[in-house]
């Protein structure tokens, strides 16, 4: 009954993450984020992909020193706050032309030691060749915590 109850209240967090309407989690129609789950624990590895929905081949990096981890703030929760990667990353150059209406897969690994909470994972915007490069693009909200750790057994 009690893990019953937690997979509830998960699901409910996760839906009421995932629709915020504070929070536009993709502001271009250019792209758009999904992600393999809306609740995960601490250490699980988020299986993204990042699909170009336009007409033109857009370029970018899936290297992890671009793709931030945020937290939604607790007092203020329209406001995101960058989580520390996990120990020191070695960036690799992880170039990509993403062919028109095409798919791309990335990782990212929450930290063992995350703190329960809404996340998203954030990054530049793949954009046409020419284009400036000033927008942001991000995942949907999704749950990491002890209430993961309860919807999950």
């Amino acid at each position: 009954m009690k893990r019953l109850a937690l997979a509830l209240f998960a699901a409910l967090i996760g839906a009421g993450a995932c629709s915020t309407t504070s929070v536009e989690p993709n502001p271009s129609a250019r792209v758009s984020v999904t992600l393999d789950r809306s609740v995960y624990s601490p250490g699980d590895t988020v299986r993204g992909l990042l699909h170009n929905l336009s007409g033109r081949t857009l370029e970018t990096s899936l290297s992890l020193c671009y793709a931030r981890l945020q937290r939604r703030d607790e007092l203020i929760p329209d406001q995101w706050v960058d989580v520390p990667p996990i120990g020191d990353i070695i960036c690799t150059a992880q170039y990509l032309a993403l062919a028109p209406h095409a798919t791309a897969a990335f990782l990212r690994v929450v930290p063992a030691d995350a703190s329960g909470g809404v996340y998203r994972i954030i990054m530049p915007a793949p954009r046409a060749p020419g284009d400036a490069d000033t927008e942001s693009v991000a995942s949907i909200a999704f749950v990491v915590g002890a209430v993961a750790l309860g919807a999950r057994g």
